[in-house]
Parts: C-alpha cells; structure tokens; sequence
C-alpha cells in the first residue's frame, strides 16, 4: 500500500513535517494490524486439537465441564501469544506449553549464557561476569556453585517454593484448598527436583497428581518420554539431565516459586504457580571442576476439585544456559567447546526477570546473566 502526498499545487495547510509524520504513523499502524503468521509448532499444535474436537464433534462427547468440544477453527491465538493461544481461552485438556530455552544465551527450549529457547551459544563464566561488572569472586565455582547470582540467597529445593495463606473458596473447605495448594507444589517438586526423576527416572509422582481423565495431558507427558522428538520434548514437562554426562554439584538446587489462588466455578479452586529453579553442574570426570549453572522458570495454571487432582489448564516454561537445537527431553549446560546445533538469533533475555511472561521468546537468543 502507497499513500502519496499532495500535489505541489495542493493549497492545503498540510506542512511536510505533518504529512512525515502522517506516512510514518501510517506505516506503524499497518504493520501493527497485519496478520501474523503462526509458528510452525503452533500450527501443529493446533491441527492436532483441531483434529482431537473434530472427532469429539462427530460422537457427540462433551468435555469435562459439559461443554460440547468446538469445531474446527477454534484456535484464534496469534503467534506472539504462544501455544497458549488467545486471553481467556482456556481448555481442560489442553496444555499449552512453550518451553523457551535461554542460554548464557537464550534458546526457545533452553538458555545459555549465550542464546535461548532451544538453542544456545554460551558465553564462558568469565565473560559473563565481566559483562556484569562482576569481579572473579562472582564466578561459580564447586565451592561456591551460586556465586554471582541471585540464587545464592533463596532456600534450597522444595523450601523455595512459598505458600500462601489458606482459606475456603467457593464449595472447598480450608483443608481442601490446603490440598490444591501441596499437591500443586508437589507436582512442582516431582518434575524438576525429584532427585530420581532429575537424573532420568520416570516421574511417577506427577502422573500420579493428574487427575485421571485429563487422558489427553497424561498421554502427552508419555508420549514425551517414551518417543521424545521436537514436538513431544520432556523437557517441556519434567528437568532432567544424564548423570553420565553431568554432575549436579553438591545434589542441591536454589529455588524461588509464589503461588495464588482463586475459586473456580464454585466446586474447584485454579492455583497458579510461578517457580524459577538454578542447577549447577560440572561436567562429569572433568578435573578442572567448571561450573556451569542452568536457570529453569515454569508457570503453572491448574484446576483442583475436591479429590485434590490436577487439571492442567496451562504449562509454560523457559529454560537458560542449555544448548538449543536438542530435543532428547535432557538438560545440556553450555560449557565451553560445547557443541552448538542452532544460531542463537534471539534478543538477550534475563533469566531471572519474572516480569516477562514465559514462553514468548520464540528462538534461540541470549542471556544476561546466569
């Protein structure tokens, strides 16, 4: 689209400082408006669950809330909402991951000191620290694995993540939106700090959290660990990494999380959770001791009736300093001369900024700060 200026013969009051303005305020505003196309993922995602309400509209089911299932063409969210889709569209079977790997950059999948969100080009600790203004007293090391981060003042594991105060919603007693809240934090707790399930263990607990007609969520977190491929990544439900390859340092992670909670249709309570979780490694057998710490933030929306089961409603999530381009459902700390499958084209991100919603750096970028 052209827009041409007057003709110079025009007597109209317009200067050409005003019609500049015109053309660039013209300009914006079409750019802002035109349609953006979907990530590749998300169009996926959304002909899989287009598919899932076809055949739910065929049969005459109805989903959980008695609602009958939509047909196709449901799916309205744009592609800088995320997976997630459009404000207020929720779905009881649908997760809505976009896990966004930050590295000492910043990968969609994972972040590096260097890139994000799958892929990652880290930068070495000393020039992280550097970048930082920090002095070499910052830098990680065995004896200090949180040095120079903000993590060296949070509680260890499950203490991190805070509950709120407890009180009765809608038809839920005191003591059954207690339950919500610990079966929330343990669902927290069973996918990214269960030292089993760390180090590459089913984790049986959080299949044991959901409740059991959320068949659509459970088949999902099988299917990621049994087949796991860009589209099925464990990584978007659980934190692992491969013993054989890394060492967690000392066993202990650094952990911050807040939780709130509201009723829900009288007969459930939603809990939202938001917990950032700081693993440091070495690599295994490595003499040299180098310790590289990989940033992990998830948010967490869910619904909890009165038999203290879990409904994901939404699941995203950002991972930091672990190479992108890899989808085997396994942390991979960016040390250097580690192998880098993706260019990290992405902005620089901080890891531990929980003001930015999860999941909306779609490429592999960079971080500030690990």
């Amino acid at each position: 689209m052209t827009i041409e200026p007057p003709p110079a013969d025009d007597h109209s009051s317009v200067s050409d400082d005003v019609w500049d303005q015109f053309l660039a305020d013209s300009e914006e505003r079409i750019r802002a408006e035109a349609p953006k196309e979907p990530s590749a993922r998300a169009r996926l995602v959304t002909a899989r669950l287009r598919g899932q309400d076809k055949q739910a509209v065929g049969s005459g089911k109805k989903r959980r809330d008695g609602r009958a299932a939509l047909p196709g063409g449901w799916w309205t969210g744009s592609a800088s909402a995320g997976i997630g889709g459009g404000a207020g569209l929720r779905r009881r079977w649908r997760l809505t991951m976009a896990l966004t790997a930050l590295a000492a950059g910043v990968t969609a999948v994972a972040l590096n000191s260097s890139v994000a969100l799958g892929l990652l080009h880290r930068v070495t600790a000393p020039a992280v620290a550097s970048a930082a203004g920090a002095s070499p007293v910052g830098v990680p090391a065995i004896q200090h694995p949180f040095a120079g981060s903000p993590a060296e003042q949070w509680l260890t594991g499950p203490a991190g993540i805070v509950l709120p105060r407890v009180r009765a919603v809608g038809t839920l007693t005191q003591s059954q939106v207690a339950q919500a809240l610990r079966h929330t934090k343990d669902y927290l707790v069973a996918t990214n700090l269960e030292s089993g399930a760390l180090r590459g263990a089913r984790p049986q607990a959080a299949f044991d959290l959901i409740d059991p007609q959320e068949t659509v969520q459970l088949s999902r977190m099988a299917a990621a660990l049994s087949s796991p491929s860009p589209h099925h990544d464990a990584a978007d439900f659980f934190t692992r990494y491969d013993p054989s390859r890394f060492t967690l340092v000392g066993g202990v992670v650094r952990t911050h999380g807040t939780m709130t909670f509201a009723a829900d249709r009288g007969d459930q309570v939603e809990v939202k959770a938001d917990a950032i979780f700081v693993y440091p490694f070495t690599r295994t057998g490595d003499p040299s001791g180098q310790v590289a710490r990989v940033i992990v933030r998830r948010t967490l929306d869910v619904e909890v009736g009165a038999n203290g089961k879990l409904w994901v409603v939404q699941s995203n999530g950002t991972v930091s300093d672990s190479l992108c381009g890899y989808y085997d459902g396994y942390l991979r700390p960016d040390f250097p001369a580690a192998e880098h499958k993706v260019p990290h084209t992405g902005p620089a991100v901080d890891p531990y900024d929980s003001s930015r919603p999860p999941g909306a750096q779609r490429t592999c970028g960079t971080v500030t700060r690990t």
